[in-house]
């Protein structure tokens, strides 16, 4: 669900992601059940490229990165913050992924959700913050 109010409370087995980049913002609040099916969804999306076999690899770090980039200049919000979303579980190594992944799914079991923070440089290089967000 995409939302532009981060002071819009969170429901109950939900999670948020930002992104933030020179010139706006987009965030994305999404239900943590679903969070693989949200993911397999973008996948399928640019399946052209092969992304769901680049999961943890560069050229998949890199190909995201570039959706992202577009994005940001189309102001595609959901798409950028599913980008982001996937840059942070899966650009990197598979052992990488998975502690994000548990750390992603310890933050979503307490009472409330994760709320990960992508900041896109104007290099476009990026960096994350996760953290516990509570909800209603």
């Amino acid at each position: 669900m995409l939302t532009t109010n981060l002071t819009q409370p969170l429901s109950a087995g939900w999670s948020r992601v930002t992104v933030q980049y020179p010139g706006g913002q987009s965030v994305l609040d999404f239900e943590n059940a679903r969070l693989d099916e949200h993911l397999a969804a973008f996948e399928e999306r640019y399946a052209d490229i092969g992304l769901e076999g680049l999961r943890c690899t560069l050229q998949g770090g890199m190909a995201v990165r570039m959706i992202a980039d577009k994005a940001m200049k189309d102001a595609a919000h959901e798409v950028l913050c599913t980008a982001g979303l996937w840059v942070f579980l899966y650009s990197s190594s598979a052992g990488e992924a998975r502690r994000c992944r548990q750390f992603l799914d310890l933050l979503s079991a307490a009472d409330g959700g994760a709320w990960i923070t992508c900041t896109v440089d104007a290099d476009l290089r990026w960096s994350f913050t996760a953290s516990w967000i509570s909800s209603t």
